[in-house]
């Protein structure tokens, strides 16, 4: 059996993705049985390519259900090289980069999305397959718009001390905080924050309890010298009385 990399073969695939890159739609089986015949292919060699063909849609498969997106699509990618109007392996091309998209959200997996789904509404308009597809990707794409915009006003608008609140009761957001590496971080930090802080009003309490105990030693302190004040009059008034007494006994003898 012909290996599909004959230079008869090569020349086919090459003419068959020139057509359908040249904005000239899908061609038809006459336009298909032409390009055929003036290549001088043989119905042998037709079928060395699309069993080919069907054997990278196969592992293909394999890859997608294990969800290696990477590897399924340089399966479908050369699949579709040897057969590019396979409706049935361009939508299977067009769900592994949604796949990959929802893991990496590369910009450039949302692009194939759309121009992949787009090639297969050129082989059939009405591919259900492919409008359920474009439905779900555009749906998460806005859920995953809201939520940045709605990170962002966490960000700005409540303070780093509620956000440990708001992540325990409402549980819709707390998947949002999740995702994001930057909200985690400030979390991370608010609560190295908190454990601070609660050393920091132990330490205030502490400094407290001391200052009040301070405070009555001195009023103690005070009470002591009023009564020592106290003391020193009396004593200082009976000095006085003694020398009068005694000043007076004098005078008179």
């Amino acid at each position: 059996m012909k290996e599909p990399s004959d230079k008869i073969i090569d020349n086919y695939i090459e003419r068959i993705t020139t057509f359908s890159q040249n904005f000239q739609g899908i061609p038809t089986s006459e336009e298909l049985d032409k390009i055929v015949s003036g290549l001088g292919i043989t119905d042998e060699q037709i079928s060395v390519v699309q069993v080919e063909a069907q054997a990278y849609f196969i592992r293909a498969k394999s890859y997608m259900k294990l969800k290696q997106w990477d590897d399924a699509i340089i399966e479908l990618q050369e699949g579709i090289s040897l057969n590019p109007f396979s409706l049935e392996m361009i939508c299977c091309l067009c769900e592994a980069y949604m796949g990959r998209w929802q893991l990496k959200h590369r910009r450039g997996d949302a692009i194939n999305i759309q121009s992949t789904a787009k090639k297969c509404f050129q082989i059939k308009p009405d591919c259900e397959v492919t409008m359920n597809l474009l439905y779900r990707f555009n749906r998460l794409k806005k859920w995953r718009k809201n939520s940045r915009i709605l990170t962002s006003i966490i960000i700005i608008s409540i303070p780093i001390c509620i956000v440990p609140t708001i992540f325990v009761y409402y549980k819709p957001l707390q998947l949002i905080i999740l995702s994001n590496p930057f909200i985690a971080s400030l979390i991370s930090q608010n609560a190295a924050s908190e454990i601070l802080a609660k050393h920091l009003q132990e330490s205030m309490e502490d400094l407290k309890i001391q200052q009040s105990a301070l405070r009555e030693e001195v009023n103690s302190l005070k009470n002591e010298q009023l009564i020592l004040k106290s003391n020193l009059t009396l004593i200082q008034g009976k000095q006085l009385r003694i020398l009068t007494d005694e000043q007076k006994s004098q005078k008179l003898q």
